[in-house]
This record gives structure tokens, C-alpha cells and sequence, in this order.
């Protein structure tokens, strides 16, 4: 893949931390995600544990949207909730992330039990990279969250990009370690709490 849009090549993703904890078939919200799911994870379960609900995730650090969302529509069953935190990796090439969220149809996940699919738009700009890369990583941040926003309801979109930005504290880095992931504990816990509470109203 080539440098085209400025924020360099997606790494291969297959080389990275991954896993699945807790049962689709079951779980009161799924999440999808990449690194940053990978970190934040347990404070997304330990967030729901506390009202009463249980999670399962699939997490894969560097994957971008096409094999996450081929990964989730693979399986036969899914909670009334998902939560797709994916797209952060799609910078590096961004056009492509509108006919990826149309997969998402809602027909063919009311077919596997789904409800209601949130997505949680998408922060980068690696402020310990070149100011220019910076600058094309927020012009491709906003290329991904505009397909996104065109393509899920405005209140089933988590507002991470927006929340960041709003409270102004966290540039450079008051939340985040590089500028994309959340440092341990107050950050991942800040990530988990803009998600679960945003889809507590939606829960079953």
C-alpha cells in the first residue's frame, strides 16, 4: 500500500496481539475492535459488570475495518448490542471505509439477533511523528468519520473524535499515550465510560 494519503502504510495486523473473551451468542453487548479495544477492553467489561451486563469481545491490534467486519458477520449470532470501535487503521487508506459500515446492514444483523449497532468514530494524530504526518492523519481522521457519520444514525455514533477534541485537555496528551491509544487506567477507563455510557440507555 502505498503513502498516498499521507499517514504512511497500515502494518500487518496478523502479527498482533489478538483474541476473543466472552460468548457472542450470549453476551448482553459485543465489541469489535482494534488496538486501542485491546487495551481498553477490561474497562468496557468491568463498566458493564457494574449494571448487571455481560460483554464479549474480539480484539485485534492494527486490524482495519474490512476483516474486522468480515470477522463479525462470520458469526451466526450476535448480541442485541454491537459496538464497532474500528477505523482508526483505515487512515492510511480512507476511501474505503463508507462501503465497509454498508456491510453492517441492518437486515442482515437483525438476521443474527442484533439490535442496535453503535460505532465509535475515530481519533489519530500521533503527535510524536512529524508535524506533517500529523497533519495528514487529522485529514484522514475526518475522511474516516465522515463515511462513518454517513452511514449510522447520529445517536448511534460513540463520539470519541469529538469528545477529545471538546475537552481540550487531553492535546497532547492528558488521555492518550501517542496520540491515538489511551494511556493504562485514565485513559482506557475515559474511552470505556464514553461507550458505556452512551449505549446504557440501548441495554437489555
Amino acid at each position: 500500500m502505498s503513502y498516498v494519503y499521507g499517514s504512511g502504510t497500515v502494518a500487518d495486523y496478523t502479527a498482533y496481539a489478538h483474541g476473543v473473551t466472552g460468548n457472542f451468542a450470549t453476551a448482553d453487548v459485543g465489541l469489535v475492535g482494534d488496538s486501542i479495544t485491546t487495551l481498553g477492553r477490561p474497562d468496557v467489561a468491568a463498566a458493564l459488570s457494574l449494571l448487571g451486563k455481560t460483554l464479549a469481545c474480539d480484539y485485534w491490534s492494527s486490524r482495519p475495518a474490512t476483516p474486522a467486519i468480515t470477522s463479525t458477520l462470520a458469526r451466526p449470532v450476535l448480541p442485541k448490542i454491537m459496538v464497532m470501535a474500528i477505523g482508526t487503521n483505515d487512515v492510511f487508506a480512507p476511501t474505503g471505509m463508507a462501503a465497509q459500515v454498508a456491510r453492517m446492514s441492518p437486515s442482515v444483523l437483525a438476521a443474527k439477533g442484533c439490535e442496535h449497532l453503535f460505532w465509535v468514530d475515530v481519533h489519530c494524530c500521533r503527535f510524536k511523528l512529524p508535524l506533517q504526518t500529523q497533519v495528514y492523519d487529522e485529514r484522514n481522521t475526518c475522511l474516516v468519520n465522515a463515511q462513518i457519520h454517513d452511514g449510522i444514525e447520529k445517536d448511534h455514533i460513540v463520539p470519541w473524535n469529538w469528545t477529545l477534541n471538546y475537552r481540550g485537555i487531553t492535546w497532547p496528551g492528558y488521555y492518550l499515550s501517542d496520540g491515538v491509544h489511551p494511556k493504562p487506567s485514565l485513559g482506557t477507563k475515559f474511552w470505556a465510560a464514553c461507550i458505556v455510557n452512551f449505549i446504557k440507555p440501548y441495554l437489555p
